[in-house]
């Protein structure tokens, strides 16, 4: 969520992002109820119906069900049937899937044993070079729902249709044959386009990322944990919420490698960037968002340590760091 000050109260106010209204209508449209999907947002019903509404997503009507459908209900659970195709057979939200199966069954069941998809849930328990990275990107563009309280913690990453197929890497890192989905962006300023949508259930990767830093409702005071000094982490969160540019400045480029951040992460990347360059990174605040900028020479050297020599980045953001040094390389040429 962002926070932004009230022009008539004066107090703060906390707005959803688009990618968190795409993982809540993602959310609903797996079969959960409004409720469930308030709680692990930590949002009131109604706003979860508003949001709908916007995305036009329509709403869903239940009814009580019969006893022969309460002996399907159990038969399927018994057969280890995945719940989001009961509660697709039977149109009942999940939540009150397991509620019924508590009730007249009592026992949970391993949900290992129900999966749909392939999925490695052992994907970040090591840090190498691409778990680093993608606990940098979902730190910025990913989504997790709460695992306190919550029997499917979700991962939901959602990106422009553009970086389809970056979203599809992500999906190959996990070892997962989940589908990628197309949804429309209702809140975007350039119009309605389409959003690259994958979600996942897994409460290993979930509380896995949670000791990295990656936790629900993270852009008020996200912070890293572990990984403060690893490069491609850091190109990870770049690449989500950062700028990598040649910026025209009369007749010439500069280069630019700046992040967009909370205020802890902010500082823990302008700690970075001082650590290995020796100087740290102009910073300026709007709200509670904080935006750190490297420039010339500082962006040079912060470009040549993300991206060199790395093996997973978004292309687009690569390609201008690449730009940026190949200008570095030139000038030193010239001068030599």
């Amino acid at each position: 969520m962002h926070e932004f000050r009230d022009p008539v109260s004066g107090r703060l106010v906390s707005k959803l992002t688009s990618q968190q209204e795409v993982c809540i209508c993602q959310r609903y449209l797996e079969i959960h109820s409004q409720n469930k999907v308030a709680s692990e947002f930590g949002i009131h019903q109604a706003t979860v119906q508003r949001i709908l509404r916007r995305h036009g997503v329509a709403s869903r009507s239940y009814r009580r069900l019969d006893s022969d459908e309460l002996a399907e209900l159990l038969a399927l659970w018994k057969a280890n049937e995945p719940v989001d195709f009961i509660a697709a057979k039977l149109n009942i939200p999940t939540d009150s899937i397991y509620r019924i199966a508590h009730e007249h069954l009592g026992a949970a069941r391993d949900m290992r044993s129900t999966r749909h998809y392939e999925l490695n849930e052992e994907a970040f328990d090591a840090i190498t070079e691409e778990s680093a990275y993608w606990v940098g990107f979902l730190m910025a563009d990913g989504c997790v729902s709460d695992t306190v309280g919550s029997r499917c913690p979700t991962l939901t990453l959602a990106l422009a249709q553009r970086d389809q197929h970056h979203v599809c890497r992500f999906r190959e890192f996990l070892g997962s044959t989940h589908p990628v989905t197309l949804r429309k962006n209702n809140r975007s300023k350039a119009g309605s386009q389409d959003l690259a949508c994958f979600s996942v259930t897994s409460r290993r990767l979930v509380a896995r990322l949670n000791s990295f830093g990656v936790v629900p409702r993270k852009s008020k005071g996200a912070q890293v944990l572990q990984l403060e000094d690893d490069r491609h982490f850091w190109r990870g969160l770049v690449d989500g919420d950062g700028h990598v540019c040649l910026f025209k400045k009369w007749t010439s480029h500069s280069p630019v490698v700046g992040l967009t951040a909370s205020k802890s992460l902010a500082d823990q990347f302008a700690d970075y960037v001082f650590r290995h360059t020796g100087k740290r990174p102009g910073m300026s605040q709007q709200g509670n968002i904080w935006h750190t900028r490297c420039t010339y020479r500082n962006a040079e050297a912060i470009a040549d340590l993300l991206y060199s020599g790395s093996s997973v980045f978004l292309e687009r953001k690569q390609e201008i760091a690449r730009a940026i040094l190949e200008r570095r390389d030139r000038i030193r040429r010239v001068r030599a």
